[in-house]
C-alpha cells in the first residue's frame, strides 16, 4: 500500500484528505470502518466486493464504489482475481453532493484516477492537484446529458466579454444555433434582443468607468466601442447626457458633497 501524505488546506467545495493506491492480496478485507469523509476506490485491475448498509455490492475493473461519512463499510478483494485500487478521501461542500447518489458503484470509465498518481511528484501543490482532478472527475458524475441553458450562457459570455467586438454570428456559433432561432428564443426569455442586452452592459460598465474619472475615449475602448461617434451617440440615447456632460455632472456632483461634509 502506498499513501500519499496530504496537509488540510481547508478547501471549501473539495478538499482532498486522503489518498493512496494498492495492490490487494487475495482475499484481503478492511473494515469494518467508520469513515468522517467521503471516500471513492477505483478500481483499476480486478475486482471484490463492498458491504454497505445491509448489502454487498461487487465492483469490478473501471467501477469505483463510494463510502459515506458515518456508515459502516466493509471492503474485500476477489480471492483469484484481487483488485488493485486508487483511492481519494475528501470533505467539502461540493462533496455533499455525493450524498444523493443511491448508487454505491459508480460506473464511469476514466483514467483521472491513475493521473492522480502523478501528485507523488508534487510538494507544495499536491492537494491542489488533487482537487482539480476530483473536480473533472465530479464533471463525469453530474454530467445529465441534458442540454445547457444557453441563455444563461449568452448572458453570463456578455458580462465576462463585454468589452471585445461581439457578434451575434458568433455566439450563435458558439451556442451551436441558427441566428433567427436564437434570437428568438432569446427575446422570448428575456424580453431583450442581444444587442440590446450587450449594448445596455456595456454603458453601464461606461457609467462606471466615467465616474472612476476615465477618459472618454479610454472609456469607449475599454466597453467595446472602437467608434467614438457611435459611443457617444449610443451613451447619450440612453442617459440623455452625452459622455462629457454625464462625467462633468458626477464631478460637479461629488465636489458638492465634500463641500456639504
Amino acid at each position: 500500500m502506498v499513501e500519499l501524505p496530504l496537509n488540510n488546506k481547508n478547501f471549501k467545495d473539495l478538499n482532498p484528505v486522503s489518498f493512496g493506491y494498492q495492490h490487494c492480496e487475495p482475499g484481503h478485507a478492511f473494515g469494518p470502518y467508520i469513515r468522517t469523509y467521503y471516500l471513492i476506490h477505483y478500481i483499476v485491475s480486478g475486482k471484490g466486493t463492498l458491504q454497505a448498509g445491509g448489502k454487498t455490492f461487487p465492483v469490478s475493473q473501471h467501477q469505483a464504489f463510494l463510502i459515506k461519512p458515518g456508515e459502516v463499510t466493509r471492503y474485500e478483494a476477489d480471492k483469484k482475481e484481487p483488485w488493485h485500487y486508487i483511492w481519494i478521501g475528501f470533505t467539502g461542500e461540493a462533496a455533499n453532493r455525493l450524498s444523493a447518489i443511491e448508487n454505491r458503484i459508480l460506473k464511469k470509465k476514466t483514467r483521472l484516477f491513475e493521473e492522480m498518481m502523478e501528485a507523488e511528484h508534487f510538494s507544495n501543490t499536491r492537494e491542489e492537484y488533487l482537487a482539480g482532478k476530483l473536480w473533472c472527475y465530479f464533471s463525469l458524475l453530474f454530467e445529465t446529458g441534458k442540454k445547457n441553458d444557453f441563455v444563461e450562457q449568452i448572458l453570463n459570455y456578455i458580462d465576462y466579454n463585454y468589452m471585445n467586438p461581439v457578434k451575434v454570428e458568433e455566439i450563435a456559433k458558439m451556442v451551436n444555433l441558427e441566428r433567427h432561432y436564437l434570437s428568438r428564443i432569446f427575446r422570448e426569455r428575456t424580453g431583450k434582443t442581444i444587442k440590446q442586452v450587450l449594448t445596455e452592459k456595456r454603458l453601464s460598465e461606461a457609467e462606471r468607468f466615467l465616474k472612476n474619472r476615465h477618459s472618454v475615449t479610454e472609456t469607449a475602448l475599454l466597453t467595446g466601442y472602437g467608434d467614438m461617434f457611435c459611443f457617444s451617440k449610443a451613451f447619450k440615447k440612453a442617459s440623455g447626457l452625452s459622455p462629457q456632460a454625464f462625467q462633468k455632472e458626477c464631478k460637479e456632483s461629488v465636489e458638492d458633497r465634500e463641500r456639504s461634509n
